[in-house]
């Protein structure tokens, strides 16, 4: 599914929303500046899953996922190459990379980013679309490329929101990457919607 300039750029400005409320509570949480940004927005088709994961990494990833429910259901990721996830976690925690602190911290200083992340960009989707949503506890997994399997549980027609996400924290930079797997019902309200909002603007 192809997006319009003017829907990439009303849907950018949404999850910008939530971004900034994710890099305020991070930076609170580790007591330093952390910056976000969403550089890059497409919508892929189920098939396209698997090719998207190895242009992330062809080697391990490291993803926190979160089920939500609303008046659609679907599963949210934030992804990072499992190498790009220590380098985070080293300077979000001052542990030294291979280091056995670190490896103590990484699943739980991840999903915990995770969690921050995923629920203020689903957290502004929900507002956008004046509705209430639910979320499970985020999980944390730590796998192969080829062994990640983010959309098994849901049905054939899904499709995936691909948000790019770039974090900025002192000297490093890290791209992660939200993935938001909802069906084609969902898709076609949000997308409704957001044509609506840009004919308000014209």
């Amino acid at each position: 599914m192809e997006l319009t300039e003017r829907q990439r750029d009303v849907l950018t400005e949404v999850f910008n929303i939530g971004v900034g409320r994710a890099a305020s509570s991070l930076s609170d949480l580790v007591q330093t500046e952390v910056k976000l940004q969403i550089p890059e927005i497409a919508i892929i088709s189920q098939e396209d899953i698997p090719k998207q994961l190895q242009e992330i990494s062809d080697r391990s990833l490291s993803l926190v996922e979160q089920k939500f429910q609303c008046s659609f259901s679907g599963k949210a990721a934030l992804i990072f190459p499992t190498d790009d996830a220590a380098k985070l976690v080293s300077v979000l925690s001052g542990e030294e990379i291979g280091s056995p602190g670190l490896d103590s911290v990484k699943e739980g200083t991840i999903t915990e980013v995770g969690n921050i992340i995923i629920n203020a960009l689903l957290g502004s989707i929900s507002n956008f679309l004046d509705e209430t949503m639910e979320f499970t506890l985020p999980l944390y997994q730590e796998a192969h490329v080829n062994e990640i399997k983010p959309i098994d549980e849901v049905e054939a027609r899904h499709v995936t929101i691909v948000c790019k996400t770039r974090f900025d924290v002192e000297d490093l930079r890290i791209e992660g990457h939200f993935m938001m797997y909802i069906n084609v019902t969902a898709v076609d309200r949000l997308m409704s919607i957001i044509d609506k909002r840009i004919e308000e603007m014209m």
